[in-house]
C-alpha cells in the first residue's frame, strides 16, 4: 500500500492512499476493499519506546525511536527531507547527522510523553491509532494547565466537518449540525454488565 495522499474529486480535499487496491492507481473515492490495519512492527516498536521510557530507561527509549525515524529515512532520496534523529542531550554525537536532533527532555514528564505520541502519530497516520492514543493518555500540560487534547482535538475536527459543509466542499459524510460535541465523560470505555457480574468484590 502506498502512503502518499492524494486529492479527488476536484474539490480541494485529500484522501490517503494507503488503503488503494493495488492493482490499480485510480483516486476515486470508495474504491478499496482493503481499508483494514493490522498490527505492524512500527507500532511494535513504539510501544515499546513508550513503555522504556515510562520505566525511567530513556536511553533505550531514544534508540527505538530513532530506529523508527532510520527506517523512514531509508526511504528519502533527498537528504534535505531527513527526519532529525531523538536525542537526551543536544549534540551528544549518538546520531547519525551529529549536532541535530530533538531533544527530549527527562525531567518534563509531559513533554517527553507528547513527542512519543506525537512520533506515533506520524508513524502510523491513517490506521486509526490516533484516537486510542489520545484517550488513553488522556491529558497533556499546556502552560501549567490539565487540557484534555482527546476532546480538544474531536470537537475541533467536527467544527471543521461542519465548516467545510456550510461552504460547500462537501455533501456527504460530514457532520451537520454544530451541536454535536463531545465530552471527557464519553472517553470512558464502558465495562459490560456480565463482565462487572465475575467480579463480586466489584461495587458500582
Amino acid at each position: 500500500m502506498t502512503g502518499t495522499v492524494r486529492g479527488y474529486g476536484g474539490n480541494g480535499l485529500y484522501m490517503t492512499g494507503k488503503y488503494l487496491t493495488m492493482k490499480t492507481s485510480s483516486t476515486i473515492a470508495d474504491d478499496a476493499d482493503n481499508n483494514f490495519y493490522v498490527l505492524r512492527l512500527g507500532d511494535v516498536i513504539l510501544m515499546q519506546a513508550e513503555a522504556l521510557w515510562e520505566l525511567g530507561r530513556h536511553a533505550e527509549a531514544v534508540d527505538k525511536l530513532n530506529e523508527i525515524v532510520d527506517r523512514a529515512n531509508a526511504t528519502l532520496e533527498d537528504p534535505a527531507q531527513r527526519i532529525m534523529r531523538y536525542s537526551l542531550t543536544p549534540g551528544d554525537g549518538s546520531g547519525r547527522y551529529p549536532g541535530d536532533f530533538r531533544v527530549i527532555p527527562t525531567d518534563d514528564a509531559w513533554s517527553a510523553r507528547k513527542m512519543i505520541l506525537d512520533e506515533r502519530r506520524r508513524e502510523l497516520a491513517f490506521e486509526g491509532q490516533r484516537w486510542f492514543d489520545l484517550v488513553r493518555c488522556n491529558r497533556y500540560r499546556d502552560e501549567g494547565a490539565q487540557v484534555n487534547h482527546a476532546v480538544e482535538i474531536m470537537n475541533a475536527a467536527f467544527a471543521r466537518m461542519y465548516n467545510n459543509y456550510l461552504n460547500g466542499l462537501t455533501t456527504k459524510n460530514m457532520i451537520k449540525k454544530t451541536e454535536i460535541m463531545i465530552r471527557e465523560d464519553q472517553l470512558l470505555f464502558a465495562i459490560p454488565p456480565t463482565e462487572i457480574n465475575l467480579n463480586p468484590q466489584l461495587q458500582l
